[in-house]
């Protein structure tokens, strides 16, 4: 099996909706209305279970042309099945408060909030492909630190969306801060 992995742009949206519209949540539907649009999200949290999976697909295309909405599509023989998105975190919506109480990075700084893998492809190394990815690209690009909020007590993949705390420590990531759910890990660049 042959696994690439491209940076998302408008030229690949279609696959990335494809991965979203079929396989992203096959084995979870209840996050199906998601399109990773959830820390992007700029209501209240009150109001985010009541929109659509058609309003979420809407805002992501419209950030997806504005270049607001950032990320990575793995691919296996040409077809999509993971998915990581990373941004700036300024980008994110009001559910974004991992950093609350910590020292901000030194310099340019990108947040991995999402990694989604279709679960036919899981446990094969898609992820850390994409990983291994936005860590070259980011350094290129100038970026001094990338950060990740792996959550704790998963009892699920579905609540590995983040990843797991060794995925990232593997990769070089140093545990920051310990919060009740999550671990927030830094990478320096």
């Amino acid at each position: 099996m042959d696994i690439t992995i491209e940076k998302l742009s408008e030229s690949n949206l279609t696959d990335y909706l494809s991965f979203f519209d079929n396989a992203a949540f096959k084995d979870n539907p209840d996050w199906a209305g998601c399109y990773c649009h959830f820390y992007h999200y700029k209501g209240t949290e009150a109001a985010w279970p009541k929109r659509s999976g058609s309003e979420n697909r809407n805002a992501v295309i419209e950030n997806i042309k504005l270049k607001r909405f950032n990320g990575y599509l793995a691919y296996a023989d040409g077809q999509p099945v993971g998915w990581c998105n990373v941004n700036k975190p300024e980008v994110y919506g009001t559910f974004f408060n991992y950093r609350t109480g910590v020292s901000p990075p030194k310099g340019p700084s990108a947040s991995i909030v999402c990694f989604i893998t279709a679960a036919d492809f899981r446990r094969m190394g898609v992820a850390s492909l994409l990983l291994d990815r936005i860590i070259a690209d980011y350094k290129k690009d100038g970026y001094l630190s990338l950060e990740a909020y792996p959550h704790k007590n998963s009892k699920s993949d579905a609540d590995e969306y983040h990843g797991p705390l060794s995925f990232y420590q593997k990769k070089g990531f140093t545990i920051i801060k310990e919060l009740e759910n999550y671990t927030i890990v830094r990478k320096e660049l």
